[in-house]
């Protein structure tokens, strides 16, 4: 696996953004959350980091204690229960 990984930080002192060119091999696709549609969410159970490719390359989401947060298809910043997320994904 290559990564090739950029970091931004924002001024915000909490953000910080970690892209990656390719995803891991047992990257699984997110297609769906509740009512909210995705294009590019992944979940890696190796890394156990969350991705998503709004544009060529993959940034890396760290997940918070108990959620994390991501672009829908609609454009629509989505906040997602890790543990709901786990249930529906068969992984808890």
């Amino acid at each position: 696996m290559s990564e090739e990984s950029t970091s931004k930080t924002s001024p915000s002192a909490t953000s910080h953004l970690v892209y990656v060119s390719t995803l891991p091999s047992d990257a699984v696709k997110i297609d769906k959350y509740l009512e909210h549609e995705f294009e590019s969410l992944y979940y890696s159970p190796s890394t156990k980091l969350y991705y998503q490719a709004p544009k060529q390359k993959f940034r890396q989401i760290t997940p918070g204690k108990s959620s994390i947060s991501c672009r829908s298809n609609a454009d629509k910043t989505v906040r997602i229960s890790l543990k709901k997320l786990r249930k529906l994904m068969g992984t808890e």
